[in-house]
This record gives C-alpha cells, sequence and structure tokens, in this order.
C-alpha cells in the first residue's frame, strides 16, 4: 500500500500480483479486493487535488465515462477467463509504460 500510494498509480501492478503471489490469494478476488481498496484512496486523492484546484472537470467526466465503460466490459469479461489468463494480461501494461517513458526521455517528444 505505501509504495503503490508513493508511487502513485502502482496499485493494480504492485498489490494484485503481490495478493496473488505472497498471500495466495485467488486473481478474480484480488482484483476486486485491489479495485475496491482503490476506491477508498482515489476518493482521498481526488478530494485533496481537488482542494488545491488540481482537477480539470471536463477531462475527469471524460476520463471516468470510460473508465465505467471499461469496468463493465472488464467483470463481463472476466468471468470467461481463467486466473492465469487475467494475471497474464497484466504483463505488457507496465511494459507500454516503461517504453513511452523511456521513448519521451530519450527523444525530448510528447505522445
Amino acid at each position: 500500500g505505501f509504495f503503490s500510494g508513493f508511487l502513485g498509480g502502482g496499485a493494480g501492478y504492485i498489490r494484485m500480483p503481490s495478493m496473488v503471489y505472497v498471500l495466495g490469494i485467488p486473481t478474480h478476488l484480488a482484483v476486486g479486493t485491489d479495485l475496491f481498496e482503490i476506491i477508498i484512496s482515489a476518493s482521498y486523492g481526488t478530494f485533496t487535488h481537488a482542494i488545491k484546484g488540481n482537477v480539470d472537470i471536463l477531462i475527469a467526466l471524460v476520463m471516468h465515462t470510460g473508465a465505467v465503460i471499461g469496468a463493465q466490459i472488464g467483470v463481463v469479461a472476466t468471468q470467461y477467463f481463467a486466473g492465469p489468463k487475467i494475471r497474464l494480461a497484466f504483463v505488457p501494461l507496465p511494459l507500454i509504460g516503461v517504453a513511452i517513458v523511456i521513448y519521451t526521455l530519450v527523444s525530448g517528444h510528447k505522445l
């Protein structure tokens, strides 16, 4: 919890695998538990940033709309996949993020 809060946004890539591989929690339960905790921590972060004036409401609403749609798709999709396939889906996402950061740092161009 400390590292994902300190690093920001690392929840799915730190806590969920830790619950599965360290604590032995089934994948579907780990994903749901992690998402429930994100509600709590994201609410605190959202409130803090809103007080400081760091929230663009229009962008937040657009992102929220996409997140709601994606969450519904994700809930339905995970019913058709076993735990190992869900865990495998988490592998490329942080690698893509790292590649984007490296590209931005090396080239000076933003994506």
